[in-house]
């Protein structure tokens, strides 16, 4: 306990030692209010074994004085019982959208070990200067994640890479937005891979990739806890570009993958030559994908057929598949919305075509036009494309989605890998 406080006198010198009582006395009140406030009041599930808390799965805490506004949330699981296993910390940057000081949400980490029937688990829950806990079950996640993960090229933002051009024996930092769109919350790994680079990529490169969050902060575990329609930005960073890469090229590929959900980004890039910027008034996300039976014209479900995984679209012959966009075009003028082969490669019988649901829009196969009236639109478009391939196909190749300003400098794209399946 901090000693009593004396009331100083007129003229009396206040030394470190007078002054270090009050801090003293004041961080004791603050941690005696803090330390009395937190209190768990209830979870959502239970956390009993017949309501298990399950990985993978959102976990609603509710109480008083978790901490969250001033950043001081954290909440720690420990298997109880099972030898060798360590804490697992969910840290105020894992909670979801809505977590307050009262209620916290966010996704039930992996608990290494774990035996997988309902366990007895120790959940503390931390503001930086105090702590509640409470005994809880967990248990394995049995809920199959299903849907879709979009990793998008971000235009609202400059210089994207940082710095542009990139330079050889120089950080290089590349901005991204994630968009999920699935049944559950769920939580995503983050994977970056250096490809089809002009030398060899030198030993490390890859593992020595960093991932951090908006505000810069390095992603250590490498993952993210996505909600069910949610967005979130993250940058990519090399944290030195090998100077045997200068004057060379490489394709940089970002995955954001949970089960079977997986969504990437891949597109090239040469050290020394400046990347034209993506147009920052335009502003497009991939929202969904969908196969259709050429011959029924009705939707067709069996992923043996067609699906995207990633960036790669994966069709049999007869089959259609459509990947759909939500597009803010902010600056008046006439856009230019394609779809072609990549340049310097052939695409063989796959009828690539662009559709879209604007009124007053031109279909011209592989062009749509779209006339923006004037300045600072925000009007939501839905624009599409779509590839069909025949049993002549192409077995692989790549399409480039393009959507362009007439007069503008920049643009905005995207690349996608096509498969044919037997």
């Amino acid at each position: 306990m901090a000693q009593l406080l004396i009331h100083a006198q007129p003229g009396d010198v206040i030394t470190a030692d007078d002054w270090n009582l009050v801090v003293d006395a004041i961080n004791e009140l603050l941690q005696s209010s803090l330390a009395t406030g937190i209190h768990i009041a209830a979870t959502l599930p239970a956390g009993t074994m017949n309501e298990p808390f399950r990985i993978g799965t959102l976990i609603q805490i509710t109480g008083t004085g978790f901490g969250f506004s001033i950043g001081q949330t954290k909440v720690t699981f420990y298997l109880q019982a099972v030898g060798g296993n360590t804490p697992v910390e969910v840290l105020r940057s894992d909670m979801l959208a809505g977590s307050s000081d009262t209620r916290l949400l966010f996704m039930m980490p992996a608990l290494p070990n774990h035996p997988g029937d309902a366990w007895p688990t120790t959940m503390t829950i931390s503001n930086g200067v105090g702590e509640d806990r409470r005994n809880v079950y967990t248990m394995p996640v049995v809920i199959d994640l299903t849907g879709d993960m979009f990793v998008n090229w971000r235009g609202d933002t400059s210089p994207n890479p940082n710095p542009n051009p990139i330079q050889a024996s120089q950080a290089a930092s590349y901005a991204y937005r994630l968009n999920t769109g699935t049944n559950v919350p769920a939580i995503f790994t983050l994977a970056a891979d250096i490809q089809n680079a002009s030398v060899a990529v030198p030993p490390g490169l890859v593992d020595s990739i960093e991932f951090r969050d908006e505000v810069n902060a390095i992603i250590s575990n490498k993952t993210v806890h996505m909600g069910t329609n949610e967005t979130r930005n993250i940058i990519v960073r090399i944290p030195q570009i090998p100077p045997s890469f200068a004057s060379q090229s490489f394709t940089l590929r970002l995955t954001a993958s949970s089960g079977a959900v997986v969504g990437t980004d891949a597109r090239p890039f040469t050290v020394g030559v400046a990347v034209t910027p993506t147009d920052p008034d335009i502003d497009a996300n991939q929202t969904g994908f969908n196969v259709i039976d050429v011959n029924s014209g009705t939707t067709d479900t069996n992923t043996q057929n067609g699906r995207i995984e990633g960036n790669t679209v994966k069709l049999k012959a007869a089959k259609r598949g459509i990947v759909t966009f939500n597009v803010v075009l902010k600056k008046g003028g006439t856009y230019d919305i394609t779809i072609a082969p990549k340049q310097g490669t052939t695409l063989n019988n796959w009828d690539p075509r662009i559709t879209n649901d604007t009124p007053g829009t031109r279909v011209d196969n592989t062009r749509v036009t779209v006339t923006v009236a004037g300045d600072g639109d925000q009007t939501l478009r839905i624009a599409r494309f779509q590839v069909q391939p025949t049993a002549a196909a192409t077995a692989t190749g790549t399409v480039v989605f393009r959507i362009k300003r007439q007069g503008a400098a920049g643009d905005w794209f995207k690349e996608y890998g096509v498969e044919l399946l037997p």
